[in-house]
């Protein structure tokens, strides 16, 4: 009978200790759609210098993780997603350039960067854009995701020269 005892409060304890039992609480990946919006200085090209002028390029951003995929090592690869819509208030057509999304924390701290091949975008003068796109990132865990709170573009936005 002792036996039979030991037997069952070992089958208990190694399940109530498995990622598989109903009181686990394993993280669950944000995939909230974040919001924000901003605005880039338009820059024209002096001939020497690119030189700022006093209109702004208009960004309304949205994205948010899809999903993760667990990697051997037990880190995890984030696939997520993005919207820029873009407003350009000025009576120039404008380049908006970027290559570079910085995933950081509350306190503006980057978690991870991701970098790749220059994205450029044209808008009229008065005129609007709208651009989406995908992104793969590998980070510690989950957690690590879940501390990210902006998706911040390394950009410009330039009057074509001619």
């Amino acid at each position: 009978m002792k036996l039979l005892t030991i037997s069952i409060c070992l089958v208990v304890l190694s399940y109530g200790c498995s990622n598989n039992s109903p009181t686990s609480t394993e993280p669950t990946l944000d995939t909230t759609t974040k919001e924000s919006s901003g605005s880039w200085t338009i820059q024209r090209w002096d001939g020497a210098n690119w030189i700022d002028t006093a209109d702004k390029l208009s960004i309304d951003k949205t994205w948010r993780f899809i999903s993760y995929l667990e990697l051997d090592d037990r880190s995890v690869r984030i696939k997520g997603g993005y919207t820029l819509d873009l407003s350009n208030p000025s009576d120039n057509d404008v380049e908006f350039s970027f290559n570079k999304l910085s995933f950081d924390d509350k306190d503006g701290i980057p978690i991870y960067e991701y970098t790749f091949y220059d994205i450029d975008r044209f808008v009229s003068a008065n005129g609007t854009d709208s651009y989406s796109g995908m992104f793969e990132i590998d980070l510690n865990n989950i957690d690590t995701a879940n501390q990210i709170t902006e998706m911040i573009l390394w950009a410009s936005a330039t009057i074509p020269v001619e």
